[in-house]
């Protein structure tokens, strides 16, 4: 099972579409904190980021945004087979499944298209 460490960057790099703002270079002195691409002659407009920056696996707002894309994505039906047959919201009343159950649940969706 991937770690949450890894989920916190799986997720934008499997919906870059969802987090544009992930992908931005991080400046300090000279390069980018990121990558470690030199940008002292780049301009703004330069090519994202090769690693985006971990989003916050723990926010209702940030795993319900990414439930719509994968639903958008794979269908409402194979969403629920997922979840039920794959992941642990199936197996946990509703009220206990957290924000990186469905963010798991998204990643496998999103794999199974």
């Amino acid at each position: 099972m991937i770690t949450d460490k890894e989920l916190a960057i799986a997720i934008p790099t499997v919906f870059p579409e969802l987090f544009k703002d992930a992908w931005k270079h991080k400046k300090v002195c000279r390069e980018c904190d990121k990558c470690g691409i030199d940008l002292t002659h780049k301009s703004e407009n330069c090519s994202p980021c090769t690693v985006p920056d971990p989003i916050d696996i723990n926010d209702w707002n940030v795993a319900m945004k990414v439930v719509k894309a994968t639903i958008r994505i794979v269908g409402y039906s194979k969403w629920i087979i997922i979840c039920k047959d794959h992941t642990n919201i199936s197996r946990t009343p509703l009220n206990k499944a957290t924000p990186v159950d469905y963010l798991r649940a998204a990643l496998l969706a999103k794999g199974a298209e």
